[in-house]
């Protein structure tokens, strides 16, 4: 959506409980992870606040938004949810929205819910393991590691969350649209990581470009090298227009490659998807998650937190898919893990015809769930039991 839709969803949040909402902004408790993307210190995130009382006492909650999710977009059902006694503090992560910086690794977005546990500490005078930590999704891996490392007796809640990120991708890489997605985007790649290091070596070319992404690549080089070689050794106006005029500004080889690579290209894509389909993708794809810094293992951090600690679930979710991903069946699996299903857990209820699909049963707001009062009782319950 566009800035100004975003500013006009706020505003409405705001017009609707004007002497409870104020904007704040607040430093990430993380340096930018890198000074060639940013100068700052530590990005600033941008966040309001909702007070239950004007001097902010009581008890608070952080919530962290899933991805691609503005703090915008759920101000109203956030204040409508968590407990009439109860203040919130709600944020964009670095880089969305009006915070600055870019999240380059998972422990960026922890590092953030923990900016947000300091402020609350510097502005009210909140202990970290008062602070109620809630994260949906992306966010749920978030605070679940936060809380583990910020007053691990304190509370948290995981709401439609994974186990590990890196649990996620290789799912995803095995059917469905990211297979599609990825599929073409290695072969998109390939086709310009080929086409690079044609035009930037020469004996080497065939092999670095075949040794990079696939084969198909090399054998495309090596076709383009001959009809190169014949192209040169015909004069220039017998050469279609379109040759001769892209080959002045660089070479017959880099023409011949770029031609070549359309149909090597459009071959190569299904290939990738059979790869995908078949699950040769997934492997690599978890790797390159956990390489990346983008495991988020909440699963290993809820064993870390001593406090009251809650899941919300759906089994029709297919973002994060219940069975293979989810951190409720992961913990489930994991007897040293303590999980108790019918203590650490609530299930989403809700069922519509109009949801063919597992994204609406990941995205739709927990206050429109038959069973949101039991979430709030339960997380209530939590808070009290400290």
């Amino acid at each position: 959506m566009r800035p100004e839709v975003y500013d006009e969803l706020r505003q409405e949040a705001i017009d609707s409980a004007p002497t409870n909402w104020r904007c704040v902004s607040f430093p990430s408790a993380g340096p930018s992870s890198s000074s060639a993307v940013s100068t700052e210190a530590s990005p600033v995130l941008d966040g309001v606040l909702y007070l239950r009382s004007p001097n902010g006492s009581g008890p608070w909650m952080v919530m962290a938004n899933a991805n691609g999710v503005c703090y915008e977009e759920i101000m109203l059902e956030a204040s409508s949810l968590h407990g009439a006694a109860t203040s919130l503090l709600l944020f964009n992560y670095r880089g969305v929205g009006r915070s600055t910086g870019v999240p380059l690794r998972g422990d960026d977005l922890v590092d953030d819910v923990l900016g947000a546990i300091a402020f609350l500490g510097s502005e009210f005078g909140v202990a970290p393991e008062d602070v109620m930590l809630y994260g949906h999704s992306m966010g749920g891996g978030a605070v679940a590691l936060a809380r583990a490392a910020c007053g691990p007796a304190g509370t948290f809640v995981s709401d439609r969350s994974f186990a590990s990120l890196a649990a996620v991708v290789p799912h995803h890489l095995r059917s469905g649209p990211m297979a599609l997605i990825v599929g073409l985007f290695v072969a998109v790649l390939a086709a310009v990581l080929g086409m690079l290091f044609s035009s930037t070596t020469d004996s080497l070319g065939p092999w670095v470009a075949a040794w990079t992404v696939a084969c198909w690549l090399g054998m495309a080089y090596a076709i383009s090298d001959l009809v190169a070689n014949n192209a040169a050794s015909i004069p220039r106006d017998k050469l279609p227009h379109w040759w001769a005029s892209l080959a002045a500004h660089t070479s017959h080889r880099t023409v011949a490659f770029a031609t070549l690579s359309v149909p090597f290209l459009l071959a190569a894509a299904p290939l990738f998807l059979a790869l995908a389909h078949f699950g040769a993708l997934a492997p690599l794809g978890s790797r390159l998650i956990v390489a990346f810094g983008w495991k988020l293992d909440a699963a290993t951090a809820w064993k870390a937190v001593s406090g009251p600690r809650l899941l919300f679930y759906h089994e029709l979710d297919e973002m994060i898919n219940f069975d293979h991903c989810s951190l409720y069946a992961a913990l489930a699996a994991d007897p040293s893990s303590g999980f108790d299903p019918a203590r650490h857990a609530v299930k989403g209820l809700v069922v519509t015809r109009l949801a063919s699909n597992g994204p609406f049963f990941h995205m739709y707001p927990v206050a429109k769930d038959p069973n949101a009062s039991l979430l709030l009782s339960r997380m209530e319950a939590m808070r009290e039991s400290r």
